[in-house]
């Protein structure tokens, strides 16, 4: 899927902001309550940085906020903080919601309230279409089980999996589907049912007791299961109500939860298709467990002395595996440019930008111990433009400059 085709076409967008005041009256999602219906999802693309939502997580993206979504899940999002094999997420047609972030778009922030400065970050991996229910536990024959106590949330409420709670029973069993056996190997980690095809409907055979229930059960839900988690205090002050919280370098494109908030689908990249995996588990990057040198976040600053276009280059020395991240941020506007990777060059990051005279910062994270270094270039056709470090840590348009983690240089 290129960029450019994103879940929501431009013409979306302008009817979502158009609607706003229209959709503000509509039924909204009780955080405590992951199993509450909606007729009408909340408006989820936002260009006024004032409407947004306190307490909300949103995809920046070209000066275009969209809103992380949960619908439905299996216990209750907002209240948890650790990993757990029967947390699964549900969606169908709202799989459209979920927002997309690519390298270069940010994660933000707004609060207007003290605020816990950890941040869960929790994976969920993608499985696929299945009936509505969850937590499926073996049993000492090889059949699988499944509660119908409500507060148990196995059972996804927008699928026609809730008729299975008409079985007199707390507790049944799931003998055959589609007639056949249900054992071991079509039962993911998390007790859901593989191999099933996007809306096809399966004659399961259910047992309540020793009494048999028979269902025609809909493969209309798209499930994920939490696989990891994470907890993260990288974040900045954007000076604009806002806070951007640092992705780490070292994730694989996947989905992630952001603090029982609702789920993003990352890109490690600038774009992704059918055929992207997005359950590849993340690598351990060095300096976790004593295993190698932590990261230490670095800021330089900059200043531009004339308006132009500038070209920043970002070298650095491979090793782990995780790419770093560079971000120059404008202190006037408070605009964030991502550099990408060079297409060109191994190990390397870049970017082209038309900056204005003023004060930068550039940030730098994920080098765990590496050296680096990088130049800025003035690339303005027939111009003159310079960029002079602030107390002589950051390069000028004339010439490169080293810098390094830890004082290191190639």
């Amino acid at each position: 899927m290129k960029r450019s085709s994103r879940p929501l076409s431009i013409l979306s967008v302008f009817l979502l902001i158009c609607l706003m005041p229209v959709l503000a009256g509509c039924g909204m999602l009780v955080r405590d309550d992951p199993q509450t219906t909606i007729d009408e999802p909340e408006a989820l693309i936002i260009s006024d940085i004032e409407q947004l939502e306190n307490g909300g997580y949103y995809i920046c993206h070209d000066g275009i906020y969209n809103k992380l979504y949960v619908q439905h899940a299996s216990y209750n999002v907002s209240k948890s903080s650790s990993q757990s094999n029967a947390h699964t997420l549900w969606y169908s047609d709202d799989w459209q919601y979920i927002p997309t972030m690519y390298r270069g778009d940010t994660l933000v922030f707004k609060s207007a309230d003290t605020f816990n400065e950890t941040f869960t970050i929790e994976r969920f991996n993608y499985v696929g279409y299945t009936v509505g229910v969850t937590k499926l536990k073996q049993l000492a024959s090889g059949r699988y089980s499944f509660s119908t106590k409500p507060d148990e949330m196995n059972i996804n409420p927008a699928s026609n999996a809730t008729q299975l709670y008409e079985i007199p029973t707390e507790t049944g069993i799931i003998d055959q589907i589609g007639g056949a056996d249900l054992r071991a190997g079509n039962i993911s980690p998390g007790g859901c049912i593989l191999g099933l095809e996007k809306g096809k409907t399966y004659l399961a055979e259910v047992y309540a007791g020793t009494y048999l229930y028979e269902y025609k059960l809909t493969a209309d839900s798209i499930a994920l299961t939490s696989s990891e988690v994470y907890n993260t205090t990288d974040y900045k002050f954007l000076k604009s109500q806002l806070i951007e919280i640092h992705i780490p370098e070292h994730f694989n494109s996947g989905y992630y939860m952001i603090n029982g908030y609702g789920l993003v689908r990352y890109v490690n990249g600038t774009s992704y298709d059918a055929d992207t995996d997005f359950n590849i588990p993340n690598p351990k990057p060095q300096g976790q467990n004593g295993d190698g040198p932590a990261d230490t976040p670095e800021r330089i600053g900059l200043y531009i002395t004339g308006d132009g276009e500038y070209k920043i280059n970002f070298m650095y020395e491979g090793g782990n595996g995780a790419i770093p991240s560079v971000t120059v941020i404008d202190e006037a506007t408070y605009m964030v440019y991502k550099l990408d990777t060079d297409p060109e060059k191994a190990n390397a990051l870049t970017r082209t930008m038309s900056l204005h005279a003023g004060e930068y910062t550039v940030n730098i994270s994920g080098l765990y111990g590496r050296r680096y270094l990088y130049d800025i270039e003035n690339v303005t056709p027939k111009e003159s433009a310079s960029a002079s470090a602030e107390e002589e840590t950051a390069p000028t348009a004339d010439a490169p400059a080293e810098a390094t983690s830890s004082g290191n240089l190639f």
